[in-house]
Order: structure tokens, then sequence, then C-alpha cells
């Protein structure tokens, strides 16, 4: 008979035991996470004036700046392996702007004649001054990992910013966080919803600047919701761009804005649809105040018509009479 193997007895884990282990896994995790994300722009390496576009060599890669109009730069990193796409927040090639840099030992001042960008060489991230004072600057800048890439900026203490889209928010969107992709909302009424129908990858700040991230891929728009002082741009691909445009008013700033920015004709298709959906047109028979049989106010039948427009297809509306 072959003789019997005997199993050494099991030692016995205590709870102490594995909680020690699952907290220095998790450790050692969020560990790597954060060293992917935080992950710098490289060493700078050298730096050239062409035309108007500042261009940073780093030993990951090269950014530019380049002076879209008096007011507004676009900024784009470019790290070696990461694909870029074409731009879409650009109206198209920029009108001749004077600009000049500045090596100041440790930074490099870009400047026009509303705004300078400030470039730090160590660690590579820029800063936006106008008219000698701080008004915007990256918190730790660029990202990118596998799945992930963005911007990180930081935000005054008693900031506002609009933007993001159409969303049931409010006007200040700050303490949010939004999915940028579009996507329908039906059946919406007065309770928060934080996607309705169009993204927009794009901030007004109350400080009279706007930040457009040139990315049209879908990610997230987090304005000081998982840190209160941290503006935070995620897209799972695309252009690593951004454009910042500064103002001394809102109306100015607008102007600099869509001076830099593409107009695209909207077909009327369209617009009356964007219209629809933005105003509630498939619910307004709901939030129609109710007489006590039921029914809508002024209508003698609830129920809803379909009605075939030439352009706009199949929608409803309550009977009336």
């Amino acid at each position: 008979m072959r003789p019997r193997c005997r199993r050494a007895p099991r030692r016995a884990i205590g709870p102490d035991q594995n909680r020690g282990s699952r907290n220095a896994i998790t450790a050692l995790l969020l560990l790597c996470l954060a060293q992917a994300a935080v992950a710098d722009f490289g060493s700078y390496e050298s730096h050239a004036l062409v035309g108007q576009a500042l261009i940073v060599q780093t030993d990951i890669g090269e950014m530019s700046i380049t002076a879209i109009n008096d007011a507004a730069f676009e900024v784009h990193y470019r790290e070696h392996g990461i694909r870029q796409l074409p731009s879409f927040a650009l109206a198209g090639p920029p009108a001749a702007v004077k600009a000049g840099v500045v090596d100041r030992g440790d930074s490099l001042e870009f400047a026009i004649e509303g705004l300078s960008a400030i470039v730090d060489k160590a660690p590579v991230r820029v800063r936006f001054v106008r008219d000698g004072l701080p008004l915007v600057a990256e918190e730790h800048g660029y990202y990118a990992r596998e799945t992930l890439r963005g911007f990180r900026f930081a935000l005054d203490d008693a900031e506002k910013l609009l933007g993001g889209g159409q969303r049931v928010l409010g006007m200040d969107r700050r303490g949010r966080r939004m999915p940028l992709y579009n996507k329908a909302a039906y059946g919406y009424t007065t309770e928060d919803k934080d996607q309705m129908y169009y993204g927009l990858p794009a901030v007004l700040s109350s400080d009279k600047y706007i930040i457009v991230f040139d990315n049209s891929a879908s990610g997230w728009l987090d304005i000081g919701a998982t840190e209160p002082d941290v503006l935070d741009f995620q897209a799972v691909a695309g252009r690593t761009a951004y454009l910042v445009v500064a103002g001394h008013s809102y109306p100015e700033l607008i102007g600099n804005y869509t001076a830099a920015a593409p107009s695209t004709p909207l077909g009327i298709r369209q617009l009356r649809v964007s219209l629809r959906l933005s105003h509630g047109e498939g619910n307004a028979r709901r939030r129609a105040p109710f007489s006590p049989r039921g029914h809508p106010a002024g209508c003698g039948d609830p129920r809803p018509i379909l009605v075939r427009t030439r352009d706009s297809g199949l929608h409803g509306r309550p009977r009336l009479g």
C-alpha cells in the first residue's frame, strides 16, 4: 500500500492579521495609482519661439503654447506615444499676434497684450497672469495613463464656475462631477440632474476667464467635487490640449472667446429639436395644473395626440377642447 501523506496543520490567521494584510495591499495600490496619476510632463530640456508659439521640449515630449489672439492661448501637450487628434475648439489658423518670451532661469514668460503664460521648468507646469496678477494655474496640470488623460487646475476659495453643457443643476456648477458624453434625459423635472442631452468640456469663471478642453472624447468634468479646490478634466482618450481666454469684463471675455472658437452653422431641424428638448416640450402635459377630475386645466382629454411635422418627426401634445 502507498503511504498516506499527512497534511501540515493550518495556521490560524486572526482578524487583526487579515485586516493588516488588506490595509497593506490597499495602501500599495493607492500609492501606485497616485504615482501614475501625478506623473509630471518630464524635465525641461530646451525651448524655442516659432512665430507666435512657444515650443518647450522635455524628456517625454513637447509642449506648445500658441497665441490665438490678444487674450487667448492654446496649450497643447504632446507626449511621446500618445496619439493626438485634430482640434475641434479652434476656428482655424490664429490671427497675427505680437508675442515675446523671456527666460527667467527657473521659468519662461510668454506674453501677449492681454495675457501672460508662465512656464515653470521644474516641474513643467503653466500658470496664467493678467495685468501682473495671477489669473489661473495648473494645480498639477497634465497627466496621462493608459486609459485616462486630462488636466488639473487650482481654484480660488470664492470662485464660481459655469459650464459643462446642459444640466439641471443651477448656474454655479462648483461642487459637481459631470459626465461628458451626450445622452437623452427624458422625464426630467426640477430635481438635480447632472446629465441632460449635450455635454460641453468648458467652464467660465467668475474671475473672468474661460477654459475650453479641446478633447471630444467621453469623460468627466469635476469642478471641485472630489477635491474642493481642484478643477479636474478627465477623458478616456483624445487630444491633450486646452484653451485659456481672458477678459476684463464678461462682454470682452465672450468676445475674445468667440474670436478664437469656430462658428458652426446649426440646421433648422437641429435647432428646433434642441429648443424643444431644452424647454421640456414632452413634459408640458405632466407639469400643467390639474383639475379635480384629473385632467390638465383647459384640456378636455389629457391623452396626447401625435403630430407629424416635416422636419421633426413624431411628438406628442395634449388635446384641447
